[in-house]
């Protein structure tokens, strides 16, 4: 399975790999080297165990050597993940596949994520983060974990990945600094995506922490709203639980549910078969909790 985020033209108008673009006045490091070195001291190393071993068996999959976390943007109409479902003048998409033609017809560029059994995840939080950067409103995400038990147990091989203290530590380390991007580099917002797609792959640890942040929002939202209408008659709260907490455990349409009631966003996911007239498009918002939504996530999931 393959995942992907779509985003629109005029969201992206520089595809350059973020390097030095930024430059910020206030105090917080920058979450690069310095910081990789500061979380590699001794008092750390313990904590860190269970991530270099899972890290070292990631990276001995074939995949995992050769697709990064986040990819960079592809043109949607001369996207690969399209050309078997395009007709011979490779303009048109064939009409079994209706909710990708108008995919292609509203979106210009196109993100993979690796498929890795967080790529549900991570095609959400890694767009919830742009979106908070986008309206300038990371502070809230920031008060919410400094306030609030977010930051949840998530499991890889039956054993604790990160200890829950060090985890939000550095989520908040990462999201004060890029708080303080938004804000006083906000003329250069196109770069923002690119920005954080160089957290996620090269910080050492960052994308695992991400994961660890949406898949605990959802172990969240799962605790206050198993027992409401709206999910109890469908919903089996052990195995959701289960299934969640597992790192690497792909998510599902109930999860992605769950995720719309505790995050203010709504979710579009698009589902097909490459080689089939296979398709589903479904439109997941909040059902509970009527908070103000303050963007919109488009997930397309490729089966092969």
């Amino acid at each position: 399975m393959q995942v992907q985020t779509t985003l629109s033209a005029k969201k992206q108008q520089n595809q350059r790999i973020f390097t030095n673009e930024f430059s910020i006045s206030g105090k917080v490091e920058r979450p690069f080297k310095s910081q990789e070195q500061k979380f590699q001291q001794p008092i750390y190393i313990d904590y860190f165990e269970n991530m270099k071993s899972m890290d070292n068996q990631r990276r001995a999959r074939i995949q995992g050597i050769q697709i990064p976390f986040i990819n960079d943007f592809e043109d949607i109409k001369s996207s690969d993940c399209f050309q078997e479902l395009q007709s011979q003048d490779d303009r048109t998409l064939v009409s079994a596949h209706y909710p990708v033609q108008n995919l292609v017809l509203q979106n210009q560029f196109i993100r993979r994520v690796r498929g890795d059994g967080n790529c549900m995840y991570s095609s959400v939080i890694f767009n919830y983060i742009e979106i908070l950067m986008m309206k300038q409103n990371l502070k809230a995400l920031i008060d919410d974990l400094q306030n609030k038990n977010i930051i949840q147990d998530i499991y890889w091989n039956k054993l604790v990945i990160l200890n829950k203290a060090i985890a939000k530590q550095r989520l908040i380390q990462i999201l004060e600094y890029l708080d303080i991007v938004s804000k006083e580099q906000y003329e250069k917002s196109h770069l923002f995506s690119n920005l954080l797609q160089e957290i996620f792959n090269n910080i050492k640890g960052a994308y695992d922490i991400f994961i660890i942040l949406i898949r605990s929002y959802a172990l969240v939202s799962l605790e206050e709203n198993y027992q409401n209408q709206q999910y109890k008659d469908y919903l089996d709260y052990n195995q959701y639980k289960e299934q969640i907490q597992k790192f690497e455990e792909e998510g599902d349409y109930i999860v992605l549910s769950l995720i719309t009631e505790i995050i203010p966003i709504s979710i579009k996911l698009i589902q097909f078969e490459q080689k089939k007239a296979f398709q589903n498009q479904q439109t997941i918002q909040n059902k509970v909790n009527k908070q103000k939504i303050l963007g919109s996530v488009q997930i397309v999931i490729r089966r092969n």
